[in-house]
């Protein structure tokens, strides 16, 4: 059976959550349920919660705050977010922190107990699930491995698919499965994405010329670079470097 606790600012969201989870096939139990993090915090003592399910925002800190204090803790603990946006930069935060899942609002039945079913296969209670939990946990190491190589080396005009799973001793196909089932992104996506979500915080600042930033997040032909950072912003990086969002 999993305690579960429920973190959400939404009276309706929070009662929508406890009403799937009644319906999972997975043993859930709600321990306990607020709308803020530092009640969450003093739940966490009370209650002992093995899962946290997380709305992203709530009103007194960021979830993903909530997140880092709760691992400060010596209880192992599962971390689920919710959000009614697609963030891709909480998102990769959430997983370089270490949380299970996250899951976009309106919830299904569905999606919550396949992360569920995730979840138990990491705390791998049956023999059988505790060797998945091995191959899980490896596979989760690599694709974490994959973020923080780019994380590191984003500026690198030569960073590829192909470069990194070579860092990393995979194949690229491998790889580049894993990274897609983990995180949602093929790694090419999320490289330019991250380039990109740079290029936006250099941009930021008035004094950073485009082609200035363009070399900074590895791009070396700065056509390619606007055309590119236009089509995920929405704007060429001229026009959101002089609206200063």
């Amino acid at each position: 059976m999993i305690r579960a606790l429920i973190v959400d600012p939404d009276a309706a969201a929070r009662q929508e959550t406890v009403r799937l989870l009644s319906h999972c096939t997975v043993p859930c139990t709600v321990v306990g349920q607020t709308e803020r993090g530092d009640t969450a915090l003093e739940l966490l003592r009370s209650t002992r919660p093995q899962l946290v399910i997380s709305e992203l925002e709530l009103p007194d800190r960021p979830g993903l705050a909530l997140l880092e204090q709760l691992q400060e803790r010596d209880a192992p603990l599962q971390f689920l977010f919710l959000s009614e946006r697609q963030d891709f930069f909480a998102l990769r935060e959430a997983l370089r922190l270490g949380a299970a899942d996250y899951l976009l609002k309106p919830l299904s039945r569905e999606e919550l107990e396949g992360a569920l079913h995730r979840i138990l296969r990491r705390r791998g209670s049956p023999a059988s699930a505790h060797l998945f939990q091995s191959q899980d946990w490896q596979e989760n190491r690599y694709v974490a491995e994959a973020v923080h190589y780019i994380a590191s080396h984003y500026n690198d005009p030569t960073l590829t698919v192909r470069s990194i799973s070579r860092v990393l001793d995979l194949s690229e196909g491998h790889l580049s499965r894993l990274f897609k089932e983990k995180t949602g992104y093929t790694m090419k996506n999320y490289l330019t994405r991250y380039r990109i979500g740079v290029a936006e915080d250099l941009l930021r600042d008035s004094r950073s010329r485009v082609y200035e930033a363009a070399k900074l997040v590895g791009y070396q032909d700065v056509a390619y670079f606007s055309n590119t950072f236009k089509r995920i912003v929405g704007v060429s990086p001229t026009e959101y470097r002089n609206e200063k969002p």
